[in-house]
C-alpha cells in the first residue's frame, strides 16, 4: 500500500474514482436493460466494496505511514485507526456476502427486524469509523507538515478534502508526494 503514497494525483483519482465510476456505469447499464437479474444488486455492492476498499486503503496507507513521522510529542492511537479502517470494509463485505446468499436461496419469507436493526447499527458504526479515519488522517497530515501538534482549525480543511476525495485528491496527493519523497525519520510505531 506504500505505492499509493507515491502515485500522482491523476493516477490516484483514476484508481479511487475513475475505475469505480466506470464499473458503476456498467452495472447501471445492466439494470436499465430490463433483464438485470438478481446479481445486479450484488454488482452494485461489489462496486461499493471496491470503492470503499480503495478509499480506505489510501487512508490506511496515509495514516499508518504518517503515524511513523509524527513528532514524539504527538500521541495518536494507531490501533484505533486500524480498527476504524477495517470495520467499514468488513461491513460492506458482509453485505456483499449476504446479498449473494439471499439471491442464491431466493427471496426471504419476511423481514427480520433483528437483522434490520443489526444492519442499521453496523451502518452507523461504519459511518463513525469512516469519520474517525478522516479525522486521524487529516490531523496526522497537518501535524507531520508542521512538525508540531496541529489545532483543529488547521486540519479541518484537510478533513473536508479527504471527505470529498474526488476533489481532495488533487490538492492532497501532491502534499503527500512531497512528504514521502524524503526519507522517513526513525520513529517507532505502536
Amino acid at each position: 500500500m506504500h505505492a499509493l503514497l507515491h502515485l500522482r494525483a491523476w493516477q490516484l483519482f483514476l484508481l479511487l474514482f475513475g475505475l469505480p465510476a466506470v464499473l458503476q456505469v456498467g452495472v447501471m447499464a445492466v439494470l436499465f436493460t430490463g433483464q438485470p437479474g438478481a446479481w445486479a444488486v450484488v454488482g452494485i455492492l461489489f462496486v461499493a466494496f471496491l470503492t470503499l476498499g480503495g478509499l480506505l486503503a489510501w487512508f490506511y496507507a496515509l495514516g499508518t505511514h504518517l503515524h511513523r513521522r509524527l513528532p514524539a510529542t504527538v500521541t495518536m492511537s494507531l490501533t484505533r485507526f486500524r480498527i476504524a479502517a477495517l470495520l467499514p470494509v468488513a461491513y460492506v463485505f458482509s453485505l456483499l456476502l449476504y446479498g449473494s446468499n439471499a439471491f442464491r436461496g431466493g427471496p426471504p419469507d419476511g423481514v427480520n427486524g433483528g437483522l434490520i436493526a443489526l444492519l442499521v447499527a453496523l451502518h452507523l458504526a461504519s459511518m463513525a469509523c469512516i469519520f474517525y479515519c478522516l479525522y486521524f488522517t487529516a490531523k496526522a497530515l497537518k501535524t507531520v507538515e508542521r512538525n508540531a501538534p496541529a489545532p483543529v482549525s488547521e486540519y479541518l480543511g484537510d478533513f473536508f478534502l479527504l471527505w470529498f476525495y474526488p476533489i481532495g485528491v488533487w490538492m492532497l496527493q501532491p502534499r503527500v508526494n512531497h512528504i514521502f519523497a524524503t526519507s522517513p525519520p526513525e520513529t517507532p510505531t505502536e
